[in-house]
């Protein structure tokens, strides 16, 4: 079947344009998005898209993806966002993003608490990303949520796409308050690291 494609230029990246049945899907599920989504609903921010090709396990040829960016809430030192890929044969999908549950242990209170040990305790999956930042080099994603302002309580996570899908490849926590940006490593999976436990 011929797919036409055409140009065009979004937010400063010359893309290719992905065939019609693709964007059909993609504007009904933005349309659906915006329950969830203030920012985009009240026209405030735009969508991103980051267009780049993957070579899927048992092909030769590279297939061309393209990953749309969906603002959907701001705050004083946050903002959220939710995240679509669309494939070349008009295929999207609604990334959703596994992250660890965590078990923290610590010693004391308030600013002297100091953290003794993490445990993971299971997994759950997130369908937005908080300070996100998108490396289409990479083909990865950072999310990088702070508990205050001053970014001494904050958790980050890395997802890199592999195949089609976006996986966990790194996790960050820093549950003290104690004015420092001191985050220690509760996963990574090319390290085999699994908790924290000094």
């Amino acid at each position: 079947m011929m797919r036409l494609t055409t140009a065009l230029a979004l937010g400063g990246l010359m893309l290719a344009a992905m065939p019609a049945s693709a964007n059909e899907a993609l504007d009904r599920e933005l349309e659906a998005v915006k329950a969830e989504c203030d920012v985009y609903a009240e026209g405030a921010d735009k969508p991103r898209r980051y267009e780049f090709e993957e070579t899927l396990p048992g092909n030769d040829q590279a297939s061309k993806f393209t990953l749309v960016e969906v603002p959907c809430w701001r705050a004083a030192y946050n903002f959220g966002n939710a995240y679509f890929l669309l494939d070349s044969y008009g295929d999207v999908e609604r990334i959703t993003f596994a992250q660890p549950v965590l078990d923290t242990q610590m010693s004391g209170d308030g600013e002297d608490a100091k953290l003794l040990s993490t445990r993971i305790v299971g997994f759950s999956s997130t369908r937005q990303l908080t300070n996100p930042s998108f490396d289409p080099a990479t083909r990865t994603l950072t999310s990088s949520p702070k508990g205050r302002g001053i970014g001494d309580v904050s958790s980050s996570g890395t997802w890199v796409l592999r195949g089609a899908r976006f996986v966990l490849l790194r996790y960050e926590d820093d549950p003290t308050y104690n004015g420092k940006e001191d985050p220690v490593t509760v996963f990574d999976a090319e390290k085999g690291i699994w908790g924290y436990n000094p």
